[in-house]
């Protein structure tokens, strides 16, 4: 079991992460799958962003990988799926949460360097230094 990077909504409080537990058969069997929310995210508020969604993947790694929502499969000894679930949304401005936490974020995983730029306009660079992207100091100079 472990926390999905990247999957809660950014923002000034950005949203709890979901969580991946990858389970394999000891004998044959079969799953259903009764998922909500694979098609839809949870919102974001307040300019927060929206999380990762609820999912399913069976047989992962194979030529039969599927990702499901709702649905029976039977499973032979030695496969396997991944559960995860959703992240959670982030609230306000993404540019508005204190670059400390972003690099605690990072450091935690919680976060990508890709979501550190994307989102919240930190650039982070392999030695840990950082610099703020144009569109983040941008809007602080407008607020």
């Amino acid at each position: 079991m472990e926390l999905i990077t990247d999957s809660g909504g950014s923002g000034l409080h950005r949203g709890g992460l979901g969580v991946r537990r990858n389970v394999s058969f000891a004998a044959d069997s079969e799953i259903i799958s009764m998922k909500k929310k694979t098609k839809t995210s949870a919102w974001g508020l307040n300019g927060g962003g929206e999380p990762s969604r609820n999912g399913m993947i069976i047989w992962p790694g194979t030529e039969k990988e599927k990702l499901v929502g709702l649905k029976r499969a039977f499973m032979k000894k030695g496969e396997s799926f991944s559960n995860f679930t959703a992240g959670g949304g982030g609230w306000g401005h993404p540019y508005e949460r204190d670059i400390q936490k972003i690099l605690a974020d990072l450091k935690n995983e919680y976060i990508s360097k890709d979501a550190a730029r994307n989102d919240y306009g930190v650039i982070v660079a392999d030695d840990g230094s950082w610099s703020e992207t144009a569109e983040r100091l941008s809007h602080h100079a407008r607020n």
